[in-house]
């Protein structure tokens, strides 16, 4: 049986890669000592690789989850802080106006608390124009554009929501519709405005309500009208208009027609009779009176009359409503102060629907985090059980290889001089 003759090179190697490996085994524990962690490296657990990937994929997505909190707690405490301060200014308005609405006030005074409420209104739109890391808070997703602009404050912004990802299926909105509650909505009224939003053209609402009946007044030619429209939750201001083009064409010739302009108003084209005295009224509704009154006769053959502008609103424009204050004071007008008054009641109202939506989501924030924090400790504690080295067993085997490296090299020292000594001799 031949024999297998090993050369000193081969032996060598055979030595090395045996160091290496023992090299190798001696490194990997003294990480595991250093890390506390028995995986450190993916190859080192292959049976637990795709669950040691999913937790850290959580972890990091919580991270994340916690960083989006953060910012919009940030965002919505600095939200509130504005709202608190826009309610400072509205509340000295109010006390500044009924100071000022007494028949003891002289001019002088008068004049000088009207400015006073003028110069707060440009605080209050100082607020309203408020920014937050250079972004404007209340112009919706259009942050780099100025929300509230004009001596006549008109909305540049727009209503579209931005929120923060709360979660894996959580959002929370960052921010509010300004346009809903510093403006009411304000639009320029259409057919498909509904009656319970209609407003005049001074923004004050025709307080229209389900269950109300509008009345139908005046002639057609010399046939009295006597038609009345009941109100509902759903009724519009088409509605109204076809209701009262039936009401014309009954007592008329069947040719008149009645439209929503694009200002908002409604239009009355006259049939073969004049059209005289055309009223729409609603008893104690005395804003609905005013604005559905057609002043002028309609001629007879196709002459047209118009209503007064409307608008459409779900609510209050308060820069409106601070202006029109003013407005009643100077002109010591007792009944529209009264009116507007209660218009400065509503917006107050407005902005403290918006606070306390603000403070929900605050709340909301709290409560998912503390989630997180748990769902942090929990997802640790899988990874620890999967990655975390035992250290007492650790240390034991670090310091057996230990043991075993100091002993290999020496056994290997002493060999590779024996077999370089056998090789010089042979030779």
């Amino acid at each position: 049986m031949p024999v297998e003759r090993i050369t000193f090179s081969a032996q060598q190697s055979l030595i090395r890669d045996y160091l290496l490996q023992s090299q190798r085994d001696y490194n990997k524990i003294s990480v595991q000592a250093t890390t506390g962690k028995k995986v450190n490296t993916l190859s080192d657990d292959p049976a637990n690789l795709s669950r040691i990937l999913s937790l850290r994929s959580q972890t990091s997505s919580q991270e994340q989850y916690s960083l989006n909190l953060t910012h919009a707690q940030s965002t919505l405490e600095y939200t509130d802080s504005r709202l608190g301060q826009m309610t400072d200014v509205i509340n000295r308005i109010r006390d500044i106006a009924l100071q000022a609405n007494n028949t003891t006030t002289s001019s002088t005074e008068m004049s000088e608390l009207v400015t006073e409420i003028s110069n707060l209104k440009s605080e209050f739109l100082g607020y309203a124009n408020s920014q937050f890391e250079n972004k404007y808070i209340f112009s919706g997703s259009a942050t780099n554009t100025q929300p509230f602009t004009g001596s006549t404050v008109s909305f540049a912004g727009n209503t579209s929501a931005l929120y923060a990802q709360a979660t894996q299926t959580l959002q929370i909105q960052t921010n509010l519709d300004a346009n809903s509650f510093l403006m009411g909505n304000k639009a320029t009224a259409t057919g498909a405005t509904s009656a319970l939003n209609l407003r005049n053209s001074g923004d004050v609402s025709l307080g229209l309500a389900a269950g109300d009946t509008i009345t139908i007044g005046g002639t057609v030619g010399a046939t009295p009208l006597a038609a009345t429209i009941s109100v509902t939750s759903s009724t519009t201001l088409s509605n109204i208009a076809s209701s009262l083009e039936t009401a014309l064409r009954a007592a008329g010739d069947g040719t008149e027609v009645v439209s929503v302009t694009g200002g908002g108003a409604l239009q009355v084209t006259s049939g073969a009779g004049a059209i005289t005295g055309l009223t729409l009224s609603v008893s104690g509704k005395t804003d609905f009176n005013t604005a559905l009154t057609f002043t002028t006769p309609i001629t007879a053959g196709g002459g047209t009359g118009t209503s007064g502008s409307l608008l459409s609103g779900t609510g209050e424009d308060v820069f409106n409503v601070i202006d029109s204050i003013v407005s009643a004071l100077s002109s010591r007008d007792n009944t529209a102060f009264a009116t507007h008054l209660q218009r400065l009641d509503n917006s107050l109202l407005q902005i403290n629907e918006a606070r306390a939506s603000v403070g929900g989501r605050l709340q909301q924030i709290d409560a998912t985090d503390n989630f997180l924090s748990s769902e942090k400790v929990r997802i640790m504690d899988q990874l620890s059980l999967i990655e975390d080295a035992d250290v007492t067993d650790v240390y034991t085997k670090l310091a057996n290889k230990e043991t075993v490296l100091r002993l290999v090299f020496q056994s290997a020292s002493k060999v590779l001089s024996t077999l370089s000594s056998l090789s010089l001799n042979l030779n």
